[in-house]
């Protein structure tokens, strides 16, 4: 009998977690809440101009080649910057914006969509304020993934 019981416990226990595979928030590009901004494709990606902010730390979001992509990171305040925005990949091409100076504070980045593939925006700053009171050795990171298609 003990044995019939625990292989039904465990038949129940497995038929739950499989009941419970699929239901976890959705993707954005599914939710219909697209992070950055530009027009959508009829694929669900952003061409034209796209914007990432702040809000978009940790987002995924689909771009078509061609499109301009701009970072643009703020800073709780004006002593604390974030550091220069890196890409892991060559499909999206830095832009130089000449004569351009970023606001106290704040951090931003252009590129150009080159070719297919994914790259990973990312960027990081102190935790603590910069203005010389407050000091600690935490970082706070920021990445957005860029699909190119």
């Amino acid at each position: 009998m003990r044995t019939r019981t625990g292989l039904t416990a465990a038949t129940f226990a497995v038929a739950a977690l499989l009941g419970a595979c699929g239901t976890g928030p959705q993707p954005a590009q599914q939710s219909g809440q697209q992070p950055g901004q530009g027009q959508p494709t009829p694929g669900g990606c952003r061409s034209g101009p796209v914007r990432v902010t702040d809000a978009d730390n940790g987002k995924t979001l689909c771009v078509t080649t061609g499109s301009a992509v701009t970072l643009v990171l703020r800073a709780p305040d004006a002593t604390t910057r974030w550091s220069a925005v890196r890409s892991d990949s060559d499909g999206l091409e830095p832009l130089a914006v000449s004569g351009a100076v970023d606001p106290a504070g704040v951090t931003s980045a252009a590129f150009t969509a080159e070719h297919h593939g994914t790259a990973h925006l990312s960027s990081s700053r102190p935790a603590c304020g910069g203005d010389g009171h407050v000091k600690c050795h935490a970082v706070l990171g920021f990445t957005v993934t860029v699909t190119v298609e």
